[in-house]
């Protein structure tokens, strides 16, 4: 059972570690692509 647990424990680490990569790509993506087009936004209709 302790077994399973540890390696079950590091898979979910690995895991985690490539969406939390993934997540921070997105994240700057993102904030790339909102800075650039909170002008246009701006003038658009509210959400």
């Amino acid at each position: 059972m302790n077994v399973i647990r540890v390696t079950d424990r590091r898979i979910n680490f690995d895991v985690w570690m490539e969406v939390g990569f993934a997540t921070a790509h997105l994240v700057m993506a993102t904030a790339r692509s909102d800075s650039a087009a909170a002008p246009k936004l701006g003038q658009g209709e509210p959400r």
